[in-house]
């Protein structure tokens, strides 16, 4: 979960995902979805994830905005089968993001709540 104060010079979050890495990858919706041999993975974030190449071409993805929670799920092929039953598991988990309470839920009773705190390593100077 991500809660960007005003004060601060940026306001998204992003994710570098080299997509010429993967074998399959496919963006639907909230989702990102990932798969490189046998490893799958499978990423929801709560704003539009958006491609932007200025440094990294073809490698990034934003999501703009002051509060954003970002829900992820690994698998494989042993535990899953094949690549479409892990897209379907992860739909399933229905993660969703609250703001007002900035609590982000999903299925089987998950739930994460933010809290705010002082952390001097993260800081652009």
């Amino acid at each position: 979960i991500y809660h960007i104060p005003d004060t601060y010079p940026i306001h998204f979050t992003h994710l570098y995902c080299p997509k010429k890495r993967f074998e399959e990858v496919r963006q639907e919706g909230g989702w990102l979805f990932l798969r490189k041999g046998n490893g799958y993975l499978a990423l929801w974030c709560s704003e539009v994830l958006t491609p932007h190449d200025d440094m990294l071409f073809d490698c990034e993805l934003r999501a703009y905005g002051d509060d954003m929670a970002y829900f992820c799920l690994c698998g494989s092929r042993k535990a899953y089968g094949d690549f479409e039953a892990f897209i379907e598991n992860a739909r399933k988990q229905e993660p969703a993001y609250d703001k007002e309470t900035k609590t982000l839920t999903a299925a089987e009773g998950y739930r994460l709540e933010y809290r705010t705190c002082a952390d001097e390593t993260q800081y652009i100077d």
